[in-house]
């Protein structure tokens, strides 16, 4: 009787052990798909074939804020804050025009948030360099396409202008070329 209790008892040891790779490759999985599931709530991903962050690492945006703001700069952020969080850590000017931008927006690493400005109530039919289109800045005396791109690209790097005489930073544009164009512009 002896010989028959061991051998129903490997019978049954080895019924367990062909249940074992099944239940072993279930409870992978398991640990796979938590482990998947984790790695999306501490904000482990990967980007085109290279890990980017650790598991318990905070993600971090890095965002240049400039334009009609107090602060200009750059400002560090986690993940899943939105426009209107990098705007008021730069501090909204009260001229900036916020319908012209998406607040609820997500940000994204690296982008540059140009907060513009709201054009100006009273029309005294001088042109808003701040505010100006390519269109509107080709149509003053002696700005073809070439110095408009470059009053353009000079608001997006630096922000605001000043005052009119902000324009002799401009390469191409002289002091003759400022007399012109004082009576025509403005800057609010």
């Amino acid at each position: 009787m002896k010989h028959s209790d061991d051998e129903t008892r490997r019978k049954t040891d080895t019924g367990k052990a062909s249940e074992a790779p099944w239940a072993r490759r279930g409870l992978l999985l398991v640990f796979f798909i938590f482990g998947l599931l984790a790695a999306y709530r501490y904000g482990v991903y990967v980007e085109r074939g290279r890990q980017v962050l650790q598991v318990g690492e905070a993600m971090q945006l890095a965002v240049h804020v400039k334009g009609a703001v107090e602060a200009p700069g750059l400002y560090l952020f986690t993940a899943n804050q939105r426009v209107a969080d990098a705007v008021q850590a730069a501090g909204p000017l009260p001229e900036a025009d916020l319908d012209r931008i998406n607040l609820a927006a997500y940000l994204t690493d690296g982008a540059q948030l140009l907060v513009p400005y709201a054009e100006s109530e009273a029309d005294d039919g001088r042109l808003n360099l701040n505010t100006a289109s390519r269109e509107q800045l080709e149509t003053l005396p002696g700005i073809g396409p070439q110095r408009a791109a470059a009053i353009l690209r000079y608001r997006e790097e630096n922000g605001a202008f000043t005052a009119p005489e902000d324009l002799l930073q401009i390469d191409g544009i002289s002091r003759e070329t400022l007399t012109d164009l004082e009576s025509r512009v403005c800057v609010r």
